[in-house]
C-alpha cells in the first residue's frame, strides 16, 4: 500500500521558488514579512492525538494543559512576530502577557 497521493496542481515558478527558498521545502510554511519564518510543524500534533473536538477545547482553557501549551505557544510566538513587524500594533494584543513572553523565542531584531 503506498502513501503517495497525486498532486492536485502544480505550483508556479514564483511559488516553487518562494516554497523551495522560504519554505525550505517543507509544508506547511509561513513567512510573515519577509523576517520570520515558519517551516514545517509549528508543535507536536500528538498533543492533540485521541482528542475529540470538545477535549481539545477544553484543554485550551487550561494554560497548563500541554495542548494549551503547544498551540497557544505558537500562536503566541507568531502574534509576537506580527508585532515586531507592526510596531508593537495593535497595543492591547502586542503587551498581552503571552505575547510579551513570547518574544523571547523569535530571533534578536536586526533594528
Amino acid at each position: 500500500m503506498s502513501n503517495a497521493h497525486a498532486p492536485l496542481d502544480t505550483l508556479a515558478s514564483a511559488d516553487s521558488s518562494l516554497f523551495q527558498n522560504v519554505g525550505q521545502g517543507s509544508f506547511p510554511f509561513v513567512d510573515l514579512g519577509g523576517k520570520y519564518m515558519i517551516s514545517g510543524a509549528s508543535y507536536d500534533p500528538t498533543v492533540l492525538q485521541g482528542l475529540t473536538h470538545a477535549q481539545i477545547a477544553a484543554a485550551l482553557s487550561d494554560p497548563d494543559s500541554p495542548v494549551a501549551k503547544s498551540v497557544d505557544g505558537t500562536a503566541n510566538v507568531i502574534t509576537a512576530a506580527l508585532c515586531r513587524l507592526t510596531g508593537n500594533q495593535p497595543g492591547s494584543v502586542c503587551a498581552s502577557p503571552g505575547v510579551t513572553a513570547a518574544t523571547t523565542a523569535l530571533p534578536a531584531s536586526s533594528g
